[in-house]
């Protein structure tokens, strides 16, 4: 295992795209040198780079595989199709999955695709992806891991500068919750589906926010850069993407009907109105539905279900999963059970949860994100609530993050995959914990500057 992937063929292209990655982040750097907050782009980087490659460390030594590995073997496979036939690739990189496919285009030449990996649709999705950069890394699994790592730098910089420009938060904080927490960092940035689904997420929603924003021009390359990163969120993990159009629609109805000459009195009916629409359609579900008939409607509850009994039945996860309190599948168990999903995938595992050396940064994370809530409430937080409540960027991020904290909770069981998933919600949360952060008393301040 390990000399298939640290060898000398393959840590030559690492050594040589490394070189590039750096040169090309300190022209960037250069360029934008008047600007004091560029001061934070090459650490990025390197920070991106470093646990990148720790990730991919971890499951070579450690683990012996994993899911990037397999990634990174499709994508070696596809590869190798390019070369023998470009037709036969280019039609299986526009086609789903098929069983005749697996023999009728792969061979011994080509080699074949992690079983697994092809069967699951956004998984051999994500090698297709990779398959791009294979062919650039002469298939070295270091290099494209650090390009990768690149990818991953400048979508955090995107977000770090969308929130940087609304002026809402301390730069120094900002900059630490963006783009140097170390386990988004662990888990974002290698070649794995949250990293791919985390660029793609981050890109999303600066370009969106761009094309909205009354301050600034989008161009058309704004409205491609969206377009495609939503279409990579669908074909990955499509939670993600009604994770993010939901919230969306509600930055945008506010920014339409300010754009329109509407007080904020009319913006906050509007809200107010789209909530009771949805309380309204939920709680008929709730009266109305089953626990046999809820689950057979529902995909992402189905899932749950299915991986909340192989939780309680199977003993050898010991003591990595948790308990949400879910006893049946219905909507209002779903309902009593909301506040620990939330709960748990906002802070847990806590610091006396962790149980592997994997979950040593979230246990120390969870600590810090505790001790943030707890400041934002402690310090006049109705004034708080107000700022967050009338700033598009600001709903954005509470809706988000509590619709991926309770998916993640619900769906996850094991801390190991909870930690995972909701990766892509913890900047969102640092910048929510962190709004005005001039408003905390100044001895908590003078301890955190």
């Amino acid at each position: 295992m390990v000399e298939k992937y640290f060898n000398l063929l393959g840590i030559l292209p690492a050594i040589f795209w490394l070189l590039i990655v750096l040169a090309i982040g300190i022209v960037i750097r250069n360029k934008n040198i008047h600007k004091p907050h560029y001061r934070y782009f090459i650490p990025n980087l390197i920070a991106k780079i470093t646990f990148s490659l720790l990730f991919a460390s971890v499951y070579i030594f450690i683990y012996e595989g994993g899911d990037t590995v397999a990634y990174y073997d499709g994508a070696t496979v596809l590869n190798n199709l390019l070369l023998k036939d470009f037709d036969t690739y280019w039609f299986v990189m526009f086609n789903d999955f098929n069983n005749s496919h697996y023999t009728m285009y792969y061979d011994l030449s080509t080699g074949y695709p992690p079983g697994w990996i092809f069967r699951e649709a956004e998984g051999f999705f994500v090698s297709k992806l990779m398959s791009f950069f294979s062919f650039f890394t002469l298939k070295s699994y270091l290099a494209m891991t650090i390009i990768m790592a690149f990818v991953s730098s400048l979508a955090s910089w995107k977000l770090f500068e969308l929130a940087r420009s609304y002026k809402l938060n301390n730069e120094k904080l900002l900059a630490f919750g963006i783009l140097f927490l170390p386990s988004v960092n662990f888990w974002c940035s290698g070649v794995s589906k949250d990293s791919v689904v985390f660029i793609a997420a981050l890109i999303l929603i600066y370009n969106t926010f761009l094309i909205i924003s009354s301050e600034k021009k989008a161009t058309p390359k704004n409205y491609i850069y969206a377009i495609i990163s939503g279409f990579i969120i669908y074909k990955v993990r499509s939670f993600i993407l009604a994770s993010i159009l939901l919230p969306m629609l509600f930055s945008i109805s506010s920014r339409v009907v300010k754009a329109m000459g509407g007080t904020d009195f009319i913006v906050a009916s509007i809200r107010t109105l789209v909530l009771l629409i949805g309380i309204f359609i939920g709680g008929r579900t709730l009266v109305t539905t089953g626990e046999e008939d809820f689950i057979k409607q529902n995909a992402l509850i189905a899932e749950a279900a299915v991986i909340q009994k192989d939780f309680q039945e199977n003993t050898s996860y010991g003591d990595k999963k948790y308990d949400i309190g879910l006893e049946e599948f219905t909507p209002v168990g779903l309902l009593r059970s909301t506040p620990f999903a939330i709960l748990a995938g906002l802070y847990r595992p806590y610091i006396w949860e962790v149980r592997s050396p994997t979950l040593i940064l979230n246990g120390l994370e969870s600590v810090l994100f505790l001790y943030f809530t707890f400041l934002l409430f402690r310090s006049k937080f109705l004034e708080k609530w107000r700022k967050i409540r009338a700033h598009e960027f600001l709903i954005f991020c509470l809706i988000f993050i509590i619709i991926i904290a309770f998916m993640t909770g619900l769906t996850s069981g094991l801390y190991g995959v909870l930690v995972r998933l909701r990766s892509i919600l913890l900047p969102f949360l640092f910048i929510l914990l962190t709004v005005e952060f001039d408003l905390i008393p100044s001895r908590e301040k003078r301890k955190l500057d």
